[in-house]
């Protein structure tokens, strides 16, 4: 498959148009969408976005849109790609003036294709003119295809299609009346995904399963599995919510009862709730992924015993935040002899073989007060790590407060306007559920010296002026589908 496709300086300026004139005007109506007739069946990425100019909800995300640096780095970046002609590129007057009511991309076999519907083909023709200069024109199946640069363009169906050449003639096969081509519109899992988009979106993106290994590192694609993604986006009144549909493999065994919400203090700057330790594995980092190998054996009789809910939360604290988790568990006898079978192991990983004193660091038995006994190890680079089971509930912190308090009646979560918001309705089954204050917890990254990667400051500037990020992964039959609630300040 091509992986780098050149495309000519007129795809380059339509790329911009669709990633910044969608939503230019904006009804609560579903978008309209007929480009995906047009978009060949085997296309790994399809993203579709209404320019209805009567849908003020189109207007609404794409101002939440421009609130991420990255938004405004890819216009520049396009931009720039156009030549000397872009200081003379007046979006509303060489777009909007033709422009219809939707606008999509696809990333095909043969390289990007570009859909931008038309509502007014001659003005759209001198525009391109104008902009592109023109080239020698052929005709594939009888329609004008126009050439620029190392691109084509052609009026198909009321859009304008612009990409390689093999991808716009494979536009104007589909739409030929006894076309033997299929589009992307007739497969049936993409067909089925259309059927239960939300009608208030204003973005869809579809991703086939290759889309989604290409994208993600392995260990977040094989949580997806071998199947298709569909992806709405709308605006709210003080923020953006997307909705994420991931089509079949969706299993009872990844469920659990979100009771734990009651436990997770409400001051937190973040919050993830799973069923079973495993399901975290994919958070966890390829190093740390590493070092849990070699405790595989030893944790099988915990991990046995805490199967149900666990709830892992972040608290502000000094010197260095508090980190704590909480596992519900079936068996809290059998948790206390697993764990105590695990504290040679754990304090000879994490704390060393001996300290200065020559003595092998052991845990302690302490007492965490309000007649809660727990355990202490002195870690090798300093902390602490603390671990007590109380009723039925598998407690590990790196600090007494962490475990303390997840044991008393003090504000928890549920009580937070803004989890309220982000989280509305939580459900009675779920397979994850989480909280995430962006801004606070980059500011601890900072302190942390984290800052000093390029990856952790690319996250930091996209997400520092988010005020809060709440998600909900639930099953719906055997599909899954996760919501995602932004608010902004």
């Amino acid at each position: 498959m091509t992986t780098g496709i050149a495309v000519s300086a007129l795809a380059a300026a339509a790329a911009v148009v669709v990633a910044l004139l969608m939503l230019l005007f904006g009804g609560t109506s579903a978008p309209v969408d007929r480009a995906d007739t047009l978009v060949p069946a085997d296309a790994l990425v399809y993203v579709h976005v209404s320019t209805d100019p009567g849908r003020d909800q189109d207007a609404q995300l794409l101002n939440r849109l421009q609130r991420f640096p990255a938004f405004e780095k890819l216009r520049k970046r396009v931009q720039a790609a156009i030549g000397p002609r872009a200081g003379a590129f007046d979006y509303k007057r060489d777009v909007r003036s033709w422009l219809g009511k939707e606008a999509a991309f696809a990333i095909t076999p043969h390289g990007l294709l570009i859909l931008l519907s038309v509502a007014k083909e001659p003005t759209a023709q001198g525009v391109l003119q104008r902009i592109a200069g023109g080239q020698a024109a052929t005709r594939h199946a009888g329609v004008v295809v126009r050439h620029y640069g190392a691109g084509a363009a052609a009026f198909v169906g009321g859009f304008l299609a612009i990409g390689p050449e093999p991808v716009v003639d494979q536009v104007i096969d589909l739409h030929a009346p006894k076309s033997r081509e299929r589009p992307l519109s007739r497969v049936t899992e993409y067909a089925r995904a259309a059927k239960l988009r939300p009608e208030d979106r204003a973005l869809d993106a579809w991703a086939a399963p290759g889309a989604v290994r290409l994208a993600l590192p392995p260990r977040f694609a094989g949580l997806l599995g071998d199947r298709p993604v569909s992806l709405s986006a709308a605006p709210t009144d003080n923020g953006l919510h997307v909705e994420a549909l991931r089509l079949g493999g969706a299993g009872k065994r990844s469920e659990f009862g979100p009771k734990l919400l009651d436990r997770v203090p409400d001051d937190v700057l973040a919050y993830v709730g799973v069923r079973g330790l495993r399901a975290l594995g994919a958070l966890l980092p390829a190093a740390a992924g590493k070092a849990a190998g070699g405790l595989r054996r030893g944790l099988k009789p915990l991990l046995a015993t805490l199967d149900g809910e666990v709830a892992i939360f972040i608290t502000p604290a000094s010197p260095e935040p508090v980190v704590a988790l909480v596992a519900r568990t079936a068996d809290a006898a059998a948790a206390r002899e697993a764990l105590a079978g695990l504290q040679g192991v754990i304090a000879g990983l994490l704390a060393g073989s001996e300290d200065a004193t020559g003595q092998v660091p052991t845990f302690e038995e302490r007492d965490l007060g309000g007649g809660l006994d727990g355990y202490a190890l002195r870690l090798a680079g300093g902390g602490e790590l603390v671990y007590a089971v109380s009723g039925d509930r598998v407690i590990v912190s790196n600090a007494d407060d962490g475990v303390r308090r997840t044991t008393g009646d003090e504000a928890s979560l549920r009580d937070r306007s803004d989890f309220e918001t982000t989280v509305p309705g939580v459900p009675d089954a779920a397979e994850a559920i989480a909280f995430v204050l962006p801004s606070q917890l980059l500011a601890l990254g900072d302190q942390a010296g984290l800052d000093a990667g390029s990856a952790y400051r690319s996250v930091r500037d996209e997400f520092r002026k988010v005020r809060a990020v709440g998600a909900t992964v639930r099953r719906q039959g055997n599909d899954t589908i996760a919501e995602l609630n932004f608010l902004f300040p």
